[in-house]
């Protein structure tokens, strides 16, 4: 694990962070989803986002006589 980065490959970052915690699984909150409230402006402005990390998996065979899955993916990022 490590930073979660944008689309144009750099880091996300929020300013004014006041909370972040990954869903819950209930009304429509999935556990594979990030989301943050914020207040960006000097806290004269409040948001709430989310950020979706979209897994896949796919098959694969590795040098030696063993197969393995590896896991990818995409993220997408609303407010």
């Amino acid at each position: 694990m490590g930073q979660i980065n944008g689309p144009n490959g750099g880091p996300i970052v929020e300013l004014g962070a006041w909370g972040i915690a990954f869903g819950n699984d209930l009304s429509n909150q999935p556990s594979s989803t990030l989301f943050f409230a914020a207040g960006p402006n000097d806290e004269a402005d409040g948001v709430y986002g989310r950020i979706d990390l979209n897994t896949t998996s796919s098959s694969g065979t590795n040098t030696g006589t063993n197969t393995g899955t590896s896991a990818g993916g995409g993220m997408s990022i609303g407010m």
